[in-house]
């Protein structure tokens, strides 16, 4: 299940009806001081699963003032891909994972929304 932060969900536990509400997101690596790598990893299905897509999604909502990439390129783990500015500051989103760049999904000056799929790459294994 996939959801922003501050969805309601209705859940059953043992016979019990209760609301969970979605306060954080995990995020597969930890900030630094000098970039914001904000990845969440989508699984559409077992085949994306096994063929080792990611999809890079905006942290924040805000408005897309670069984009690093190319279609075919091959980045590394580490390397920007998107600079989004939110409240007058720009963050620089990073790859968690080596790969092929297979879809850009965003253009310069587009405003984003939170959650919002960037990039989509093909994983390279090492």
């Amino acid at each position: 299940m996939e959801a922003e932060p501050g969805h309601v969900f209705k859940v059953t536990v043992d016979g019990k009806e209760l609301q969970v509400e979605l306060k954080t997101v995990h995020y597969d690596q930890a900030a630094t001081a000098s970039e914001t790598p904000m990845v969440v990893r989508q699984q559409i299905s077992a085949g994306s699963e096994i063929a080792g897509l990611l999809t890079i999604r905006a942290p924040i909502p805000g408005e897309v003032k670069k984009v690093a990439v190319k279609i075919g390129e091959v980045i590394g783990e580490g390397d920007m891909v998107v600079v989004i500015e939110a409240m007058k500051m720009e963050n620089n989103i990073v790859s968690s994972a080596a790969g092929r760049v297979k879809e850009i999904l965003v253009k310069e000056g587009q405003n984003v929304k939170l959650n919002q799929a960037l990039v989509s790459l093909e994983v390279i294994r090492k």
